[in-house]
């Protein structure tokens, strides 16, 4: 009392006692130790109050010191801290590392020991304990172990000794091996006070000892180790198996998870300081578990001696020395403990009788004891937690922990993962997958074979119940759904060629077990029916969770709940009561670098012989991509090799030679016997065993090779016996009994049937077991005979054909061996009967049989005896109940999976460290995406397969849904790893369970289908590629049943053409296809058909949304272009089968049922059966989606797909179809043109493109091209402000508008294109600044560039559309020509935009040989000319295209008027902007353009016109010929002016289309070509001057537009080139020059060619109008000296052409005359158009190649001669093109020598005629003005030449006679040739002289002009006297002429009528003499006369008197009046007369 009063009247507080240890002393300590003093009272307790007044008087002391004792170098601070920290004890794992690191700290002296030793394990208990704490705890000891000791007492002793230790006033070891005292310490004696107290019952006692322990574990001052732990361990166990309050089982199961915890974590955390330290002391790691001794030896070898010397010591525990510290070998002992607690046998299962067995299909629980059922869970459970959280690298990298787990765990877990109880089995398998994650290395075959042996075996074996098979599969569920762990598995071992395939197991496995729930054979029971289901179940959801676990491994997200896959296995743990007492924390990160074995373990039945030909293994260290893709390559390695092996195996199975070959041939063996027999041994449970036995079982001298000398190894003689000894020799039969060696031997193979091939094989048999057990049998005879006695008694004992009286007993068996021992002696008895016991229980059968016998569930009896029957006796007879026969089975089976494990672990070789090392390291390096395809590619079929197997059968939701979700994420998995057929696959599989487009009727999970597929569709909708095909299919028939189902009109209702749907009379009423048959069957089908798809439809439309559907398209904007792409061509696809009226065909493509898609039709029939455009309406949706959400250049891309099957629908035989396409195309138009487009791009021109593709198809509907043209007529309207490269499209449209065969579409193009020009020009070039010179040159941007370059283009394209409405194709009916008008005025308009500079020149290089490239331009030019002709050429093309065609009006007659008309284009444009044209420009226009286009129109007019020739020079028979056009007026003409006022345009014309309107309206009108007058025209509303003029050869260029041409040349010369430079007209006059000269004469290459009269007559009018028009403007010598020569030349080519035509004529008249009967002429004949060819007629062109009508082998040769005939040749079409071929035929007559001559000469007279007539007009402009004599001189020279040369040929006879042969030729009189020759002579109208008289005439008239202007010219200009020069030659020319002339009049002149003397010279019909037609020329020598002056005729009167006198006498009263004139005027007055 005393006591207790001085301490509570004397309490201190901490301030005042100023230390922590005083406070916890007042407050805790001595307070509870009044308590226990108070609660021991009494004697009972006598002995232990001494102890406790020690105590408290200690502690009284004790409270007064500072404890810990102060440091010197500590401040007050530290000491203050120090004494916080020693309050606040943690016991947490944390807390004790930071409690340790300080008390280290503390202590200088084990820091400086640590940096020279090793690290000490357990520093902080070596602290020393205060006296005073030393007596309180022995006091407390004495209380807690007094025998009277109460529950309170207990507490409170208890809860004073957790007190000291959390305060940290214990310290010290117990239980160490390395420190002796540490057994009998304080700290131990504590523990074992405490643990006895653990016999109290009390729960605070219970909870007060758990508390203490708990406290002295965690605390860094007591080291508690080895025995000390265990002891800890067991009093835990001990409170939680016992106890029943929950709070203390929950602290019970707290404290083993600190035991666990401290313990493993101080392990680790002193080995990763322990490895630190080797580090910096530079000792090399050999292991982390490997002390150096002080003797040298490693602790290696050591620790591995001592624990495997310890074993078999139950309680053992190995020599901490062993161990780097005691932290390990405490694991190690608390581990070891665990699991021998574990692998204790329960006594249910060690039980044998039947009962027990029994008891694993009903309810064991109640039989096994509870205590020793929940210490093995609660074990486990302890070792789940220890590995899952706690062991880290120190225990997973140790050999010695290996060996541990390896020795004790495994065998453990053999025992309880197959154990009937549930939560044993279930967490022996968690244990397991931990093992595979931490051990997957060290314990690389035991993985292999638990899963195969134990876990696969399991699921596969029908012998396993419903709960084991449970527990597997969520064990495999929690391997699966861990991707590391999975790829892991499958790194390890399918890749490896040494390991099974134990991730392919697995999965075959599952999808064994999943197609259970499809099996046909009935379930026994409803329960079994439903466990055989929630197996199936969650089967498929752990193969759905692999899927789940690939998708996390790449990262990809799984949609739906977590729980979603989980529903069996959820409730099969309800069922189960499935759980881990123990909280833990799933730590699947990688703790360290693991090991694993490169060599692989046998089997225990085979040696180490692999299968497979072996690969090189990785030893090098790589990066994780290069060992992935390593790795890979050798699983595809061995996945090949395991193809080649089955095929192998197949060949085998029938045939064993060539089985055998190819085996050798692919490297799987070597052609050796000793090979050969270990292949097939390793691979005995893989080949057909019953030709192993054969091949065992061949004759001895049998060889493979046929060759000799063969080694009998290698395949020679004996090669099979060597195969059959090898086989033998590598069995091991050593310490088997003979029965089990026989039946382990003949496991192998089948034995064959022959008696002698049996004898071979047991004799070597024999001989190997007899050598292998020498004390069994004294010699192999024995072995032999017992051997075959023994087979002899399984086949009487299994033989179903023997009865059972019959059979062998035991003693018979005996009995029938006696004497076949060592000399005749006898076996044991014993050993005998032994045999035939187990032979009995056991027969020899085998594996592949037994399996068979399963399968079928009966047991076959044997109906013929033979070797085979050997095997089949195992089954029992008569009738046996179901569950024994399942217990005995099961029996067996464990037994076998438990004896073949074991003896696998037993047999484990030794690993290589290193290699195990680096093999891991490799594989923990590959992330486990990398090796996720080739995972998914080896297993996608199975899943499939499964999948849709199930998915069919089964109508469960469940299951519905996991098969659903495993479609999904198959999906998943293979679209992003590029896996397109596994992809397509699955995506296809689940469309057609979706039941859409087939006639069936569609449940739930048909539904659920479909929301599967398109939720795929959404939310993976990136990577399906061509599987789009499918899901739009279902999509598109879905579209259709919603829509039947709401009661709507579906699209083919409306979409259907009414002409084509008109129902046959004769067909019956029922409709449909099947209109041929009524009978009620095909009616009911057709019903029942319409009925199903109605109820479809209702179904999808109350379970399927719209919205999921248009979210399908509308997500499409998240799709990359590639996937859009995809999307939208597999759309198209659809659409298509729409459209085409197939998509009412099923997903799959076939009808499901005869007649399918025939009722469905026909269902359908009542609302139309027209095509569906339900997906063409959803790709419109879809391009408006991302149309403005993708970047116009990804854009363009997808909508190339899109255009071309627009532009295909557009042009569909159904019209709504193609209004539907045009409408679709024309609304993106209008909303991809919203946005203007950049310069640089020409997306617009490709999105518009359709619209061409629709005008440019010749199949296409007229009115569908004429709803294109009205939408390009309104893009123009209301975006022409955003087109630019659109431009291109919309001209082209209007190109092929132009020639479409419809009138409608033509007029409809050309309105639009006017329209365009009248109201948008300003859009479609826009002006970007100024226009000036300096601007055009100045440096331009890149842009800039381009921008003018596209301008430039879109010029060129519309002038070339403008063209095409002129240029267009022939067509059937004629065309109104004034639409050709309207386009030529555009071209008007385009050079008003040139010639204003509106459009500037291209920056573009140029090019002159492709006229459709870009830059095409004029060669000969300079850069900057050519470039600005870039713009010119085509309009001066087009128009010159213009002028060749031939086509007339179709109002008045008016003839070639498109021609016409382009030439008054071209007239315009030139002589309204010719100033904007350099010289050099002008001339390569004429030459390379217009001059061409007139050459060659000229050339190919071969109308009548061509052969037309007067009947004389001086009457025209081409009368007919156009006059040519007047000058145009000057542009600023008010009449003009008026003109434009009253035209219709909003706009102002230009100067060329206000000249080229006018002209148009002149040619309509008729008019005279004055465009003055065009106003007054214009206002007519008639057309009659038009009818009055028809022209009467319309077809013809020559007559109606040759004039014209040739005009324009004559206007360019007078009006352009009189205002040029001198350098400019010899530049362009020569070109121009050039045609004048070939009009007139002709040309001779490269082909000859002569013009007709009227192109001769129009040449010579032309030059004589030209000349007068520039003459008349002025004097130009230029211009004289040109025109003279032009003259000049003009009459030298014809006179020489006159010569050559008389001098041909000559020479075809000799010809003649040597040949009287002309012959056949033959030429050579050529096919090719436009060769010369010679023909009896002459010389001609082949001008066109025609087929026969009515012979088609015949061909017809059109040939054009030079003349101008025509000559049609027929031919064979396969004969020779260079066979000389007769042109004339034996009917036709040979062409006469004048046919050829006489028609040219005729021209060529009229030529030269008409050109002297031209001269005679020129010279008074001519004459008067030269100064030039030597240009009178050519002139003169010509003019006479041209007279002489008529003279001649006038006067000769040949001539004149061919002549009239002509004529008569013609006339066709018949005139013999005597006659026709005298009759030439007397012809004055018909003859020679008609033509060349008139030319004499002419050409003297105009030399006499010539001269007469030139006599009366006075004075002397430039040196020459005009009238000397003239003089003599008029005198002798006067003299001439008058002589011949009064000679003619004399002679001949009374034959002239003489009323044709008073008409002479004025018009045709006079006579063709001198006289007659020299009447001009000497009426103008006597003008010449009576112009002289007195003084010349003075000089020369003797001569004109004498010649004026004889005039007198002429008959012309004209030149006898002037006669009369001259004497009155001039000789009267000369000689004085008057008169």
């Amino acid at each position: 009392m005393f006591i207790t009063e001085k301490l509570f009247g004397s309490r201190r507080t901490d301030e005042e006692d100023g230390t922590a240890n005083g406070f916890f002393i007042q407050t805790q300590l001595l307070p509870l130790l009044i308590q226990l003093q108070k609660e021991t009272r009494g004697r009972r307790f006598r002995e232990i109050q001494a102890p406790l007044q020690e105590a408290l008087t200690a502690l009284l002391a004790f409270q007064s010191e500072e404890w810990p004792p102060k440091k010197q170098n500590q401040s007050s601070d530290d000491k203050r801290q120090i004494d916080e920290d020693a309050i606040e004890v943690s016991t947490t794992a944390t807390d004790v590392s930071e409690v340790s690191e300080a008390s280290v700290e503390e202590e200088p002296s084990s820091v400086k020991s640590v940096e020279q030793s090793a690290p000490d394990d357990d520093l902080q208990t070596k602290e020393p304990m205060h006296e005073s704490v030393i007596a309180v705890c022995e006091a407390l000891m004495s209380v807690v172990t007094h025998p009277s000791r109460t529950p309170t007492v207990c507490e409170l002793a208890l809860d004073g000794i957790t007190r000291l230790v959390n305060k940290g006033y214990v310290s010290g070891r117990a239980g160490s091996s390395r420190d002796e005292a540490s057994e009998q310490s304080l700290l131990h004696r504590i523990l074992e006070s405490v643990t006895k107290c653990n016999e109290m019952t009390a729960t605070v006692v219970q909870a007060a000892v758990l508390s203490t322990l708990r406290a002295i574990l965690t605390s860094p001052k007591c080291g508690v180790h080895e025995n000390a732990l265990l002891m800890v361990l067991r009093t835990t166990f001990h409170v939680y198996l016992v106890v029943t309050d929950d709070a203390n089982k929950e602290m019970a199961r707290e404290t083993l998870q600190d035991i666990l915890r401290v313990a493993f974590t101080r392990m680790e955390e002193f080995d990763q300081k322990y490895q630190g330290w080797k580090s910096e002391q530079h000792v090399d790691p050999v292991s982390k578990d490997e002390v150096v001794e002080a003797d040298g030896v490693t602790s290696q070898s050591k620790a591995t001696e001592l624990v495997s010397g310890q074993e078999e010591k139950e309680g053992a525990l190995p020599d901490s020395a062993a161990f780097p510290s005691q932290y390990h070998s405490d694991c190690y002992a608390l581990f070891r403990i665990l699991c021998k607690m574990s692998s204790k046998e329960l006594p249910a299962d060690t039980a044998d009788e039947p009962d027990r067995a029994r008891l694993l299909f009903v309810s064991s629980q109640t039989q096994t004891d509870p205590l020793a059922l929940n210490s093995k869970i609660l074990a486990l459970e302890c070792i789940l937690v220890a590995l899952e959280s706690h062991c880290g690298p120190a225990f997973c990298q140790s050999d010695r922990f290996g060996h541990l787990v390896q020795h004790y765990l495994c065998v453990s877990l053999l025992k309880n993962c197959v154990s009937h109880h549930t939560q044993i089995a279930f967490v022996s398998q968690k244990i397991f997958v931990v093992l595979i994650h931490k051990f997957r290395g060290q314990l690389k075959e035991e993985i292999a074979v638990f899963l195969s042996n134990v876990f696969l075996r399991v699921l596969d074996s029908p012998n396993m119940s419903f709960k084991q098979k449970a527990v597997v599969l969520e064990s495999l569920r929690g391997l699966c759904g861990n991707p590391f762990l999975l790829t892991q598995i499958f790194l390890h071992y399918d890749c490896d060629f040494d390991a099974p395939n134990l991730y392919k197991d697995i999965v075959h496995s599952l999808t064994k077990l999943g197609g259970k729930a499809t099996a046909s054979t009935p379930p026994v029971n409803k329960k079994e029916a439903e466990q055989e289901f929630e197996l199936s179940l969650a089967g498929m959801e752990v193969l759905v969770t692999i899927l789940k676990a690939f998708l996390q491994a790449l990262g990809l997200n799984v949609d739906g709940e977590e729980d979603a896959d989980d529903l069996a296995g959820g409730k099969i743990r309800e069922m189960l009561n499935l759980n881990v007492k123990l909280d833990s924390q799933n730590n699947n990160s990688s703790n360290g670098h693991k090991q694993t074995s490169d060599e692989s373990v046998a089997s225990s039945d085979m040696p180490s012989q692999p299968a497979f030909p072996k690969a090189a293994k990785a030893v090098e260290t790589e990066t994780s991509a290069e060992g992935a893709g390593r790795i890979v390559d050798a699983f595809e390695t061995k996945r090949k090799a395991e193809q080649n092996f089955e095929i192998g195996a197949v060949k085998f199975n029938l045939s064993l030679k060539n089985g055998l070959l190819f085996f050798i041939e692919n490297n799987f063996v070597e052609l050796d016997a000793r090979a050969i027999a270990r292949f097939f041994l390793v691979n005995r449970d893989k080949l057909d065993k019953t030709q192993m036995g054969e091949a065992l079982g061949r004759e001895p001298d049998a060889a493979f090779v046929k060759e000799e000398g063969i080694d009998p190894d290698k395949g020679g003689p004996g090669f099979w016996l060597r195969i059959l000894h090898h086989y033998v020799d590598a069995q091991e039969f050593t310490g088997l009994m003979f029965d089990d060696a026989i039946r382990s031997f003949l496991s192998g193979f089948r034995l064959p049937g022959e008696a002698q091939k049996i004898d071979r094989i047991m004799e070597k048999f024999a001989e190997r077991f007899t050598a292998q057990n020498p004390e069994i049998f004294p010699s192999a005879d024995t072995a032999f005979i017992l051997a075959f006695s023994v087979i002899m008694l399984n086949t009487d004992l299994h033989n179903p054909s023997i009865k059972p009286e019959k059979r062998m007993t035991a003693d018979s068996f005996v009995k029938n061996n006696r004497g076949i021992g060592e000399n005749g002696s006898d076996l044991p008895e014993d050993f005998l009967k032994g045999i035939f016991e187990r032979i009995k229980d056991r027969p020899f059968s085998l594996k592949e049989d037994d399996l068979a016998r399963e399968r079928a569930g009966i047991q076959t009896p044997r109906q013929i005896f033979d070797a085979s029957a050997f095997f089949d006796g195992s089954a029992l007879f008569g009738a046996a109940d179901t569950e024994e026969k399942k217990r005995e089975r099961f029996k067996q089976e464990r037994d076998e999976m438990m004896a073949a494990t074991q003896k696998l672990i037993r047999q484990r070789p030794a690993t290589s460290e290193k290699s195990s090392l680096d093999a891991s390291k490799l594989t923990d390096s590959i992330p486990p995406g990398d090796v996720i395809k080739p995972m998914f590619d080896v297993t996608w079929g199975p899943m499939i397969g499964i999948l849709s197997q199930v998915l069919e059968c089964t109508d469960d939701e469940r299951m519905v849904s996991v098969c659903l979700h495993g479609f999904q994420y198959a999906v998943k998995l293979a679209s992003p790893n590029h896996m397109s057929l596994t992809r397509d696959t699955f995506v296809s599989s689940l469309a057609k369970f979706t039941f859409l487009g087939s006639i069936k009727e569609m449940k739930q999970k048909n539904v659920e289908s479909i929301r599967t597929l398109l939720e795929i569709a959404i939310s993976d909708g990136e990577h399906l590629g061509d599987s789009w095909g499918s899901v739009l299919r279902c999509i598109s028939q879905l579209a259709r049943l919603r829509l039947s189902a709401s009661g709507l009109d579906s699209d083919e209702s409306f979409l259907i053409e009414k002409d084509k749907f008109k129902p046959s009379p004769t067909a019956p009423k029922m409709g449909g296809f099947f209109r041929s048959s009524s009978s009620r069957s095909q009616q009911f089908k057709i019903d029942s058909a319409r009925e199903t798809e109605e109820m479809n439809g209702r179904a999808v439309l109350e379970s399927i949304q719209e919205v999921l559907i248009d979210k399908v398209f509308s997500s499409t904007v998240n799709l990359s272009a590639r996937s859009l792409a995809h999307f939208i061509s597999q759309l198209i696809t659809v659409s298509s089968t729409e459209i085409d009226r197939s998509s009412h065909r099923s997903i799959a493509g076939v009808e499901s049922l005869s007649g399918t898609t025939a009722i469905s039709d026909a269902s359908r029939r009542g609302k139309g059966d027209g095509p569906s455009i339900f997906s063409l309406q959803r790709l419109v949706d879809v391009a408006d989606y991302n149309m403005d959400v993708r970047p116009r250049l990804v854009w363009t891309q997808i909508w190339e797909l899109m255009a071309d099957y627009f532009a295909q629908n557009a042009c569909h035989s159904n019209a709504m179809v193609s209004v539907f396409a045009i409408d679709s195309l024309k609304q993106l138009s209008f909303k991809f043109l919203d946005k203007p487009e950049l310069s640089e791009f020409n997306f617009q021109r490709l999105f518009l493109n359709p619209f061409l593709v629709v005008m440019e198809n010749k199949n296409s509907r007229e009115d569908i091209r004429d709803l294109v043209l009205q939408c390009v007529d309104n893009i123009i309207r209301t975006k022409a402000c955003n087109l630019r490269s659109g431009w291109k499209v919309i001209f082209s449209i209007l190109t092929c508008s132009a020639n479409d065969p419809s009138e409608k579409i033509e007029t409809l193009g050309i309105a639009i294109l006017q329209r365009l020009l009248d109201e948008h020009l300003d859009d479609v070039f826009r002006v970007e600044g100024g226009t000036d010179a300096s601007q055009e040159n100045a440096d331009l941007t890149i842009t800039e560039k381009r921008n003018r370059n596209v301008h430039t283009e879109d010029f060129v394209n519309l002038c070339k559309t403008s063209l095409s409405f002129v240029i267009k194709e022939e067509f059937d009916l004629p065309r109104p020509v004034g639409l050709s008008m309207r386009a030529l005025c555009h071209t008007a308009i385009y050079a008003d935009l040139l010639a204003a500079r509106r459009v500037l020149p291209p920056e573009t290089s140029i090019q002159f040989d492709n006229e459709a490239g870009h830059g095409f331009t004029y060669s000969g030019l300079s850069q900057k000319e050519a470039s600005e002709m870039v713009l010119w050429r085509p309009i001066f093309d087009g128009l010159a295209k213009g002028v060749q065609i031939l086509a007339r009006g179709d109002e008045g007659g008016v003839g070639c008027l498109i021609a016409r008309s382009s030439l008054l284009a071209i007239r315009a444009i030139l002589l309204r902007h010719h100033e904007i044209f350099t010289a050099s420009q002008l001339s390569v226009i004429l030459d390379q353009t217009i001059i061409p286009c007139f050459e060659a129109a000229v050339e190919n007019d071969k109308s009548h016109v061509s052969r037309i020739i007067s009947e004389s020079p001086t009457v025209s028979n081409v009368d007919f010929v156009e006059t040519p056009l007047p000058p145009p007026p000057p542009v600023d003409d008010p009449k003009l002016s008026l003109f434009e006022e009253m035209t219709s345009q909003k706009r102002k014309l230009g100067p060329a289309e206000l000249m080229l309107e006018a002209s148009f309206t002149d040619l309509r009108h008729g008019g005279d070509g004055d465009l003055r007058y065009a106003y007054e025209l214009a206002k007519r509303d008639d057309v009659a001057s038009i009818e009055n003029s028809v022209q009467p050869f319309p077809d013809s260029w020559i007559a109606t537009t040759a004039v014209f041409a040739l005009g324009l040349l004559t206007d360019i010369t007078s009006l352009i080139l009189t205002e040029m430079s001198a350098s400019d007209i010899e530049k362009i006059w020569p070109i121009i020059a050039q045609v004048y000269k070939l009009w007139f004469i002709g040309k001779q290459s490269p082909q000859r060619w002569h013009p007709c009269e009227a192109l001769v007559r129009i040449s010579c009018q032309e030059i004589g109008r030209l000349s007068e028009r520039i003459l008349d403007k002025g004097e130009s010598k230029i211009w004289m000296s040109l025109l003279s020569s032009i003259y000049y030349d003009l009459l030298k080519e014809s006179r020489t052409s006159q010569v050559n035509g008389h001098r041909d004529l000559l020479t075809r008249k000799e010809a003649v005359v040597a040949r009287p009967v002309m012959p056949r002429l033959a030429g050579q004949l050529s096919s090719s158009v436009g060769s010369e060819i010679e023909t009896v007629y002459g010389i001609g062109e082949i001008v066109e190649l025609r087929q026969n009508e009515t012979d088609k082998d015949l061909e017809i040769l059109v040939i054009t001669l030079q003349w101008n005939a025509t000559l049609f040749f027929t031919r064979e079409r396969n004969e020779d093109s260079n066979d000389r071929e007769s042109l004339g035929t034996e009917q036709a007559p040979p062409m006469a020598y004048y046919e050829a001559t006489v028609p040219f000469l005729k021209v060529r007279c009229i030529g030269a005629f008409c050109l002297n007539q031209s001269i005679l007009s020129t010279l008074p402009f001519l004459i008067p003005k030269s100064t030039d004599r030597e240009l009178v001189s050519s002139l003169l020279q010509g003019v006479l030449e041209s007279r002489n040369v008529a003279a001649d040929l006038s006067a000769d006879e040949n001539i004149a006679t061919a002549f009239q042969e002509s004529l008569v030729s013609d006339w066709g009189d018949g005139v013999a040739m005597p006659d026709v020759e005298s009759a030439a002579r007397e012809s004055l109208h018909h003859g020679s002289a008609v033509f060349f008289l008139a030319q004499e005439a002419v050409a003297a008239k105009a030399a006499v002009q010539l001269l007469s202007m030139l006599y009366v010219c006075p004075g002397i200009e430039n040196g020459w006297s005009k009238p000397d020069f003239a003089e003599p030659f008029l005198l002798e020319f006067f003299q001439d002429t008058m002589k011949k002339f009064l000679d003619s009049e004399y002679s001949q002149g009374h034959l002239v009528d003489p009323n044709a003397w008073r008409y002479a010279g004025e018009r045709s019909g006079k006579p063709a003499l001198y006289c007659t037609y020299f009447v001009p020329v000497i009426k103008e020598l006597l003008k010449m006369v009576n112009d002289m002056s007195m003084e010349q005729l003075e000089r020369h009167k003797q001569i004109y008197y004498t010649t004026l006198c004889k005039l007198i006498r002429v008959r012309s009263e004209d030149i006898r009046f002037l006669v009369q004139g001259i004497f009155e005027t001039k000789i009267a007055p000369m000689i004085g007369a008057t008169l």
